[in-house]
């Protein structure tokens, strides 16, 4: 995190310019596909600054993964898909701990070739299956009875979160789960954590916003989810969980 968060302060030495325009700093053109109408084709024409970003995602997931996976259980389900998978280390961490899982993985195509050559090198790729696109303009695929959204929200606007949320929703079968990680701002009245970082981190990359579990929640309820739930666990200044189902049984 150290590696690109000096740009964070580089931004922030002028603090009225950088709050007047969040988006020409150093950390916004750190993942410029990210403000792009086109992040598919983006993503491909700037393959350095997609490896340069997925590969820190990678690095310093440890510790989010640890968190997931020691407050939920994979063990009632039977395919995962990862929404905005990154290099697949979530993914690869799940599968080495969940042998009756296979896994479908959705991201940008230039992600994906990373990814699938990090899961071979784990000798995991026969249980993957990989599926190229934007989760801002194609619909997901079907066959995952349980669909993962880790650290995808709190980079981007509402209404593009909505329409993620909304795509997961008709991918998932009736009485599907929604897992999703990620860190939250704690609700009015209690003691703060990690906000004041994440706002003005938020602020610098150009995008996105941090939220409370109620906004989230409202968020996925509006998407037609219900039983949302959040999940304790250890350390929630990392990430916090919330797990939300589709109505009916699958």
């Amino acid at each position: 995190m150290v590696e690109h968060n000096h740009l964070l302060y580089r931004d922030m030495t002028e603090p009225l310019d950088f709050l007047r325009d969040t988006w020409r700093g150093g950390m916004a053109g750190y993942w410029p596909y990210a403000h792009s109408d086109s992040p598919a084709q983006d993503s491909v024409a700037k393959l350095d600054q997609v490896g340069r970003y997925s590969a820190l995602m990678a690095a310093s997931q440890n510790f989010v993964i640890e968190e997931i996976v020691s407050a939920y259980s994979f063990k009632k389900h039977r395919c995962m898909m990862d929404v905005g998978c990154g290099m697949g280390r979530f993914v690869a961490a799940v599968a080495q701990r969940e042998s009756q899982l296979k896994f479908k993985l959705f991201d940008l195509p230039a992600v994906l070739a990373l990814t699938q050559k990090n899961h071979a090198s784990l000798g995991l790729e026969s249980r993957m299956s990989y599926h190229p696109g934007s989760f801002f303009h194609d619909a997901l695929p079907e066959g995952a009875d349980l669909v993962t959204l880790v650290r995808v929200a709190h980079d981007h606007p509402d209404g593009a979160v909505l329409g993620v949320m909304k795509r997961i929703y008709q991918a998932l079968p009736a009485g599907g789960t929604l897992l999703l990680a990620e860190p939250m701002a704690q609700e009015p009245g209690e003691k703060p954590l990690g906000d004041a970082y994440f706002h003005l981190y938020l602020l610098a990359m150009g995008a996105g916003r941090y939220r409370t579990p109620s906004e989230l929640t409202a968020m996925l309820q509006e998407s037609g989810f219900e039983r949302v739930a959040l999940i304790p666990n250890a350390m929630p200044i990392h990430t916090r969980l919330l797990v939300a189902r589709k109505p009916g049984a699958i």
